[in-house]
């Protein structure tokens, strides 16, 4: 298996701890493809990311079937959480930081 871990900027895959405890248990175990296969699953999981993107596909159809067009964020000043119909724009912004 080829993969150096390392990413066209010189920094660190982050698949590189997922990689190397893939190898580790291969090296370590007589039978490597029965006893390491979690371990490559997640390797592969973190290469190609199909069970995150399935994933985000069935929330987005959750929230497009109720009609959940954003989910709320939240407010750390006031303790609240605030959907996207009311978020404060850009001169709501700026009277409360020219008040303080």
């Amino acid at each position: 298996m080829a993969y150096n871990g390392f990413t066209s900027h010189g920094g660190v895959s982050a698949c590189y701890p997922f990689y190397e405890r893939f190898i580790t248990c291969a090296r370590d175990e007589p039978l490597p493809v029965k006893m390491c296969s979690l371990q490559a699953e997640d390797f592969i999981e973190c290469l190609g990311r199909k069970k995150e993107y399935a994933l985000n596909y069935k929330v987005q159809r959750e929230l497009h079937k109720f009609k959940i067009l954003s989910l709320p964020r939240y407010n750390v000043e006031n303790d609240t959480f605030y959907s996207a119909n009311n978020i404060p724009n850009a001169e709501e912004v700026a009277k409360r930081l020219t008040n303080k």
